[in-house]
Parts: C-alpha cells; sequence; structure tokens
C-alpha cells in the first residue's frame, strides 16, 4: 500500500510538473537532441551570482559567438525595426534585448529565432524567451543551458555586491552599512524566484 501511494504521489507531481512546464515545451526540444545550429538556438537561463557574466564574456570574447543580450541595444538599437549584427568592443550581438521582457516581446515581433544571426541568447526570464519559438513554424527550437550555485553562497554573494555596486542603475546605498544578518531578516532579501 505504501509503495502504491507513492506512486500516486509521484505520478501526481509529475502531471502537475508537466502542467506547469507546457509553455516552456513549445518551443524549447528535449536535451537528448543533437544541437544544431541551422535549427537551433541555444538559451543561457542567466541565474544573477552563478557566473554569467563571465560565461558571456567567455562565449563572446574568446569563442567568438553571436549573442543576445542588453549590449545589443547599446549604442541606439533599441527601436530597430530590422535585425543585424552589431559589433561592440570587438564582439558581436544582436540589435534586440533578450534579458528584459519588453526586449524578448520585440525579439519575437522581429522573428529572432528564424534568423540565424544569433548563437546564443541571454536571458532570466525562461518562460518569455520560450516564446521565441512559437511563431517560425517550428523550424527552430530553443537549447536551454545555464550555471547554478549554492542557493546561500548566491544570496550572500548578491548580498556583497549590493552593498558595493555604486555604478548599477538601481543601486541602493541602505546596503552599504547592513550586516548580513540584517540583510537576511530584511525586507531586502530576495526570495527563491527560480522556484516560483
Amino acid at each position: 500500500k505504501y509503495w502504491e501511494l507513492q506512486d500516486q504521489k509521484t505520478k501526481k507531481a509529475a502531471k502537475a510538473a508537466e502542467s506547469r512546464y507546457q509553455g516552456l515545451s513549445a518551443g524549447l526540444e528535449i536535451v537528448d537532441s543533437k544541437y544544431n545550429r541551422t535549427n537551433h538556438l541555444a538559451i543561457y537561463w542567466h541565474v544573477p551570482k552563478c557566473g554569467g557574466t563571465a560565461l558571456e564574456d567567455l562565449l563572446s570574447n574568446c569563442v567568438g559567438l553571436v549573442e543576445v543580450n542588453e549590449i545589443g541595444v547599446s549604442d541606439g538599437h533599441k527601436n530597430d525595426e530590422t535585425l543585424t549584427v552589431v559589433t561592440h568592443d570587438g564582439s558581436q550581438y544582436v540589435n534586440v534585448d533578450t534579458t528584459t521582457q519588453n526586449g524578448i516581446k520585440h525579439a519575437k515581433e522581429l522573428h529572432l529565432a528564424s534568423s540565424g544571426l544569433a548563437d546564443v541568447a541571454m536571458t532570466s526570464y525562461l518562460y518569455d524567451a520560450a516564446t521565441l519559438f512559437t511563431n517560425n513554424d517550428n523550424t527552430v527550437h530553443g537549447k536551454c543551458f545555464t550555471l547554478l550555485r549554492h542557493p546561500i553562497k548566491r544570496a550572500v554573494s548578491l548580498f556583497y555586491y549590493l552593498k558595493v555596486s555604486t555604478w548599477e542603475m538601481d543601486y541602493n546605498s541602505i546596503f552599504k552599512d547592513m550586516s548580513l544578518e540584517e540583510y537576511a531578516r530584511s525586507k531586502w532579501c530576495e526570495e527563491n524566484w527560480m522556484a516560483r
């Protein structure tokens, strides 16, 4: 009886998970199929403070991949109506921004996925990014990958970053003199947005 009950719980959980991720499956493909640049666009799910910025630098500067992120819309390209590859500091980027929800919407309108211009798109908005593949007649699918870090170490790293990141547009000096314990108990401590 115990095993039957556990099996029922497992099936129920699997069904709930299938329903939750149905939106992702519309454009993202099973990992066991081989990556093919003609039929796939790599989607990097950027979880903050997990090494993503270093990975972005590596992929553009060392490997020479054409990326899609906020850099592509710098230098006045935010409202471009056609897709093109722009060069910034010697690296190449498509002129749309997949790091924001509005940018993903714009990229979808311009048919980024089927354009063949990009090697990898960076985003923290995985569900939104999956919609990039819903208007291209299923000719191009996403292949998602990520880097993860222990959640406590990631949260601590974020806290120390918030204390010193005066260059960020949303910098808040309240963190400057705050202790880690005060941060953990404050309204400023982030919730685990990856699991919600």
